[in-house]
């Protein structure tokens, strides 16, 4: 049995689910256009451009990476069977997450599935769409938030600050898990200097903001890009600070915003919305299993601990001749027990 305070082993069961979804999310991996954003993003990785804002600069990049390492593919063939190892990937650092939390095996292979299986999972995870790759990241930055993860103090901060700014230069969503993010880099700066008191935490601030600027580099492409290739496909040329500022913060939408629509949806309608879509995914199997476990921990279906109760009925047969000396020992203890 795994000790709880044991790091777990993670790399077979990832290993495992990482082979399983690959072939699953490269059967469904189409060859050809369907529809929304897929053409925009092989379009601007096979030309060796960038799409519209923030640019996804390092998306681009790994996709015509992806390109170069699956010749006998089309490229919109290889960008989507690419991507689908992308995501595969995310199946399985959302496992090495759960352990590392120190959630039990048979739990984390399930929550991991079921995110592989979700409509979103196999829907974004099998084209050349930018949901993969974002999965991936906030699986990992969870994951090295954990207790058990691999890297602890200044190792963890540096990795953490590196993980944020690599995201960021992908998919501006993931700024919505900042939160675990900064826990994990305020653990990594305790484990540095344990016995240290809260200014030794702040002198990690500056490693994990060098870190973060170093995983912000990739969108030194979008500059290179409008000078050297101007044949590319590309939303529009960024030739100087103030045009890559508005590229990052998506001043074409409006900034903060996902869309240049408006409408009179209030923050509520959204997060319904959301929840819906969520729940919809995933079949509704998480909210089954949740009012089942509560009604389990409620004891209202006593049935599922029929076993335990068979197990037991030998002791209670016998009877017990050391049960007041044993019931004395184990009573509880105050300052007004004599």
């Amino acid at each position: 049995m795994e000790h709880p305070h044991d790091t777990p082993q993670v790399v077979r069961p990832c290993l495992a689910l990482a082979a399983a979804f690959s072939l699953l999310y490269g059967l469904l991996a189409p060859a050809h256009y369907v529809g929304g954003d897929h053409a925009i993003f092989a379009a601007a990785a096979a030309s060796g451009g960038y799409a519209f804002p923030p640019g996804y600069p390092l998306f681009t990049m790994i996709l015509r990476l992806g390109s170069a390492l699956l010749p006998f593919a089309s490229p919109i063939h290889a960008f989507d069977l690419f991507t689908g190892f992308i995501g595969a990937a995310s199946v399985a650092a959302l496992y090495a997450a759960l352990r590392w939390w120190r959630v039990g095996a048979r739990s984390s292979l399930f929550a991991a599935a079921l995110f592989g299986l979700s409509g979103h999972a196999l829907s974004v995870h099998s084209i050349c769409e930018v949901f993969s790759l974002n999965d991936l990241f906030v699986a990992i930055i969870i994951g090295m938030c954990g207790v058990d993860a691999p890297l602890r103090g200044r190792a963890r901060v540096l990795a953490l600050g590196l993980l944020a700014g690599l995201a960021l230069s992908h998919n501006h969503t993931c700024v919505l898990i900042a939160p675990v993010g900064l826990y994990g880099a305020w653990r990594g700066a305790r484990e540095a200097r344990p016995d240290s008191g809260p200014l030794a935490v702040l002198r990690a601030i500056p490693a994990g903001a060098l870190a973060l600027a170093a995983g912000l580099l990739p969108y030194l492409y979008l500059p290179f890009v409008s000078a050297r290739a101007p044949g590319s496909w590309r939303w529009s040329d960024v030739r100087s600070v103030s045009d890559l500022l508005d590229t990052f913060l998506r001043r074409d939408y409006g900034s903060m915003r996902l869309t240049v629509q408006s409408g009179d949806a209030t923050p509520l309608d959204q997060i319904l919305f959301l929840l819906t879509e969520v729940s919809r995914d995933v079949a509704y199997l998480p909210v089954v299993v949740a009012v089942v476990g509560a009604l389990v921990a409620l004891h209202l279906l006593p049935e599922l601990d029929a076993s335990k109760e068979d197990a037991g009925t030998s002791h209670h047969d016998a009877p017990d001749h050391d049960a007041p000396e044993l019931a004395a020992e184990r009573a509880p203890r105050g300052p007004w027990v004599a």
